[in-house]
C-alpha cells in the first residue's frame, strides 16, 4: 500500500485553487446575499455569511460541539502521527462538520487514506471496527464533490442493509455541513 506526505500540498497534486482554510471569495459573498436557493422544493432566502475563516482565527469556538468522548481508546485509534484535520487543505465547511461531529484528530487509518483517496488515488485499506474507516473514505470524497456540476460524482457500495444504514446515518450530519 502506498502512503503519501501530508506536508505539503502540493505533493500531493492538490490544486493551488484549494487552499488551507479558505473561505468564500468576495464574489461568492455577493452572490449569498443576492441569490434564492431552493431546499426541499421551497424556496427561501440564502443565508448570507458575515465573516470569512482566516488562518489563524480561532473558528472552534463557534462551533456546537457533542459532549467529550471520555471511553478508554486503544492504541488503534490513538498512535498518530499527529496530524490534524487542518493539514488536509480540507473545505472549511467539511472542516466545521468535522469538528461539530466531535472528531478532533484523524485516527491512523484516516491519516495513511485520506492524502491518498485526495490525489484522486484509490485506496485499499483494512482495520478494525470503530477505528475511523468510515471517515477515512467519506471525508475525501466530500472533499471532491464539485457542486456546480448535475451528475452522479460518488456513488458507494456496501455488503449489508445494517452497514448502509450506518453509513448513511453517518454520512448525512457532513453532507449538510457541506452542501
Amino acid at each position: 500500500m502506498s502512503t503519501a506526505r501530508t506536508e505539503n500540498p502540493v505533493i500531493m497534486g492538490l490544486s493551488s485553487q484549494n487552499g488551507q482554510l479558505r473561505g468564500p471569495t468576495q464574489q461568492q459573498m455577493n452572490q449569498l446575499k443576492n441569490t434564492n436557493t431552493i431546499n426541499n422544493g421551497t424556496q427561501q432566502q440564502a443565508q448570507s455569511m458575515t465573516t470569512t475563516i482566516k488562518p489563524g482565527d480561532d473558528w472552534k469556538k463557534t462551533l456546537k460541539l457533542p459532549p467529550k468522548d471520555l471511553r478508554i481508546k486503544t492504541s488503534d485509534v490513538t498512535s498518530t502521527k499527529g496530524n490534524e484535520f487542518e493539514d488536509y487543505c480540507l473545505k472549511w465547511e467539511l472542516l466545521m462538520g468535522i469538528f461539530e461531529m466531535g472528531w478532533e484528530k484523524p485516527s491512523p487509518i484516516q491519516e495513511e487514506s485520506i492524502p491518498i483517496a485526495l490525489s484522486g488515488r484509490d485506496i485499499l485499506a483494512r482495520a478494525k471496527n470503530g477505528t475511523g474507516k468510515s471517515g477515512a473514505y467519506l471525508i475525501p470524497l466530500l472533499e471532491r464533490l464539485d457542486l456546480k456540476k448535475d451528475n452522479i460524482q460518488a456513488m458507494v457500495i456496501v455488503p449489508t442493509r445494517e452497514l448502509a444504514l450506518q453509513e448513511f446515518t453517518f454520512f448525512v450530519p457532513l453532507v449538510c455541513t457541506v452542501c
